[in-house]
């Protein structure tokens, strides 16, 4: 008997009683999923996302919702305006905890959290459509800021739209079919006009490019733009129904932004588009009038969620994107593998031988 015949059933045997290589499944999920090994496979989706659904009940009439660190100790907290009632609440991350209030609006409907004076706080701002302004509040209701001169304001943004590290804001004026970017204090950078009834607006890096863009509902003439910072739009999305809403952000946690638009007739749902415009995501059909959308970090785990108010609901959505994860085989199979493999060809050797767009955006700069 050849040497090498023992020697080869010995690594077997290691085969057989050695560590095994398996795939686990899993979804991602409220209290997230701790893996030390390596995530290598992802984005499977069925159907409308529904098996992993919070809902938050009580509000009166919710509009806008926006995720952020209000409080600016690390912890998200969730905005949601209730245009009836004239107020804006923040709840914590656990559904039920209020942490402030704010009351005495003029129909509030978008809402926005973000460091607009660029100083590392954070800071609310609030589209009173009503009221024809925007008030910017700290947490402890001082009012920093108020934008005035505005007809019917709708969605607001804070973000780095023009990619210099410098936030500004901007404010959806439907009365004028206008978006407006200006600084925190006030001076007009850019208005982009020509739009019909322009309603949530967001500000992120739809494109993965690492330059952030900003989105843009019109329901008026019922499409969504994605433009940069000179008004050249880069996506659209067409006949759509009645949108309101707009978020960009990683809502599958998967590494990459998408953009989940709210559509409120003749069906409400809400969808997410990746970064190419045509994937869906996720969606969700049959709701009941959502409006205001937003992706943050709602349980303060680590991971992503997306939500939408619906009247008197806010809808919290984990994705039920699943993740395959490969736990790989000890160093010893290894080498094992590797001998074997090795022995083989020498084998072989020895009995073979060696072989030998619709519409044209306008821009207005501000004049100094």
């Amino acid at each position: 008997m050849s040497r090498t015949v023992p020697l080869i059933l010995f690594l077997a045997l290691i085969l057989l009683i050695g560590p095994t290589y398996s795939l686990i499944v899993a979804k991602a999920s409220v209290t997230g999923h701790s893996q030390s090994s390596v995530q290598y496979a992802a984005n499977i989706f069925s159907g409308n996302n529904t098996s992993n659904e919070t809902q938050w009940t009580g509000f009166t009439g919710a509009q806008g919702v926006a995720i952020g660190d209000l409080y600016n100790n690390g912890s998200e907290e969730t905005a949601i305006s209730e245009g009836v009632v004239g107020t804006v609440i923040v709840v914590k991350s656990d559904g039920k905890t209020i942490a402030q209030e704010f009351t005495g609006l003029g129909d509030p409907f978008g809402v926005a959290i973000g460091d607009l004076y660029n100083d590392g706080v954070n800071v609310i701002a609030i589209a009173e459509t009503s009221g024809s302004e925007v008030t910017v509040c700290k947490i402890d209701g001082t009012v920093v800021h108020k934008f005035l001169g505005l007809i019917q304001p709708v969605g607001v943004a804070i973000g780095d739209f023009y990619n210099d590290h410098q936030n500004v804001i901007a404010i959806s004026d439907n009365g004028s079919g206008s978006v407006i970017v200006l600084n925190s204090d006030g001076t007009i950078m850019r208005n982009f006009t020509g739009f019909s009834q322009p309603e949530g607006v967001a500000i992120g890096d739809f494109s993965n490019d690492g330059k952030n863009e900003m989105a843009i509902a019109d329901s008026g003439t019922n499409e969504v733009y994605v433009i940069d910072s000179n008004g050249n739009i880069i996506m659209e999305w067409r006949g759509l129904g009645q949108p309101m809403g707009v978020a960009i952000g990683d809502y599958d946690n998967l590494g990459l932004n998408e953009i989940a638009i709210t559509e409120t007739y003749p069906v409400g749902k809400v969808t997410v588009y990746a970064d190419n415009g045509t994937t869906i995501v996720a969606n969700w059909t049959d709701r009941n009038d959502p409006t205001g959308v937003a992706i943050g970090d709602v349980y303060n785990n680590g991971k992503n969620e997306l939500v939408f108010t619906e009247v008197s609901n806010l809808t919290v959505e984990v994705s039920n994107a699943e993740t395959i994860v490969s736990e790989f085989p000890s160093l010893d199979l290894v080498l094992a593998l590797m001998v074997t493999a090795s022995v083989a060809v020498m084998i072989r050797r020895r009995r073979v031988g060696n072989p030998g767009s619709s519409f044209q955006i306008q821009t207005q700069n501000n004049q100094a």
